[in-house]
């Protein structure tokens, strides 16, 4: 609510008019993001401001009618307590277990989801260390660990730096920037959440699916090897970059 108020009274209140390029430009970054297909929390180096600009706006606004009045600010009440109950509910300021204990009525709503989804790259994580680490030595060596995205190469990197062993590799959004695998590297082993492009092959004499054995309800992991790399690598990664 703060953020619309602060578009509007950036936009709109004669007393913020000193202000009104930051409303546009607030708009501008908005429409941006929406056209781009960015997320939500793209822009949120823009919150404080327009939460600040709306808390100002609202702060000098006095509505004549009693009635009025009463809606707008019954409807703030609202907005306020819905929004404390939400970041009690769903942000992790108790542990895994209270949380599950005390807010399991609230379901997929509850805190449970942020601890779900601080634990949803560990199998993927352990399927491509295991796979991985399967590899003789020497094959090893010349073999990039490429992972199909970001969140899980980040997760395979943690723990990689504090065992001391090979880094991962991803060419999706920003880790992209992280860099390809040198050239030393005339294999790849590709693990994704999805078959790869049909695209990554043509960088590669040949390439092999690893069949994995995965247990019931287990997300499946998909494996592949590629050998005999025939293009440099920061050839691949430039026609490989994805961003969604």
């Amino acid at each position: 609510m703060l953020l619309l108020a602060g578009i509007v009274g950036l936009l709109a209140s004669a007393s913020l008019r000193p202000y009104r390029y930051l409303g546009s430009a607030a708009v501008l970054v908005g429409a941006f993001m929406f056209a781009s297909h960015g997320r939500a929390h793209y822009a949120m180096g823009l919150y404080a401001l327009l939460i600040g600009a709306g808390a100002v706006t609202l702060s000098r606004w006095r509505p004549a009618r009693p009635v009025t009045r009463g809606v707008v600010y019954g409807f703030i009440g609202t907005v306020t307590v819905a929004s404390v109950a939400m970041a009690v509910i769903r942000l992790p300021i108790v542990s895994e277990a209270a949380a599950a204990r005390w807010f399991a009525w609230a379901g997929g709503m509850g805190p449970t989801m942020l601890a779900e989804g601080d634990h949803s790259t560990e199998a993927f994580r352990q399927v491509a260390r295991d796979t991985y680490d399967s590899l003789s030595p020497d094959v090893r060596n010349r073999t990039a660990l490429v992972v199909q995205i970001y969140p899980m190469a980040a997760a395979y990197d943690v723990e990689a730096g504090r065992a001391g062993i090979s880094r991962a590799y991803s060419f999706h959004r920003g880790y992209y920037y992280f860099g390809a695998p040198p050239e030393s590297m005339t294999d790849m082993m590709y693990v994704g959440v999805d078959d790869p492009d049909p695209k990554l092959a043509q960088g590669f004499r040949g390439v092999q699916r690893i069949e994995l054995l995965h247990a019931a309800g287990e997300d499946e992991a998909h494996v592949y090897r590629y050998y005999g790399r025939i293009a440099p690598w920061q050839q691949l990664w430039d026609d490989w970059r994805t961003y969604k």
